[in-house]
């Protein structure tokens, strides 16, 4: 029902101009800490999965890094609205019809996974189990203990959603 709402809300904020500022109250402190957390430079690239009609968290990365971006959704109703934010914003970043459970991975330093996303445990799994060493991941979800637990796990909790995990080696 959540993933509906929000769906619907994306599908429309796209299109208007204050859209932006009203996203970055609830999400901005949220990307600055995973920008931190991941410590994304400008050469790396970054895999956004769930990235839906307004991908607002991937424009804002981004703007704050300008490192390589490519933003997934496996529902391909959304992406042509998701290609037209991007480039009314002027983003260098790719907007594909794709699914998170069989994404290719070796490509990226960074994987972030939107909190909408589902299913979120076979994504999760397939990340974990496919991603190369070198590469992060952070899964933003709703509860603490809603996502499996390799042991290369370390949950970092933050006040905008309930939890933010971070999957490293």
């Amino acid at each position: 029902m959540v993933n509906q709402i929000t769906r619907v809300l994306e599908s429309g904020m796209r299109h208007f101009s204050f859209s932006n500022k009203l996203c970055g109250l609830y999400y901005n402190r949220l990307i600055d800490k995973e920008i931190t957390m991941l410590k994304v430079k400008a050469n790396d690239r970054v895999l956004f999965i769930g990235g839906g009609a307004f991908p607002y968290s991937a424009l804002y990365l981004y703007q704050k890094t300008k490192c390589r971006i490519d933003v997934i959704d496996c529902e391909q109703d959304v992406i042509a609205g998701a290609r037209q934010f991007v480039q009314k914003h002027q983003a260098n970043i790719n907007v594909f019809h794709a699914c998170g459970r069989l994404v290719e991975l070796s490509a990226y330093d960074h994987v972030i996974v939107a909190k909408q996303v589902a299913p979120k445990s076979e994504v999760v799994n397939h990340i974990i189990t496919n991603k190369p060493l070198h590469t992060n991941v952070i899964v933003r979800t709703a509860m603490q203990n809603s996502l499996p637990k390799p042991s290369q796990i370390q949950p970092l909790k933050y006040s905008m959603v309930k939890a933010l995990w971070l999957y490293n080696h």
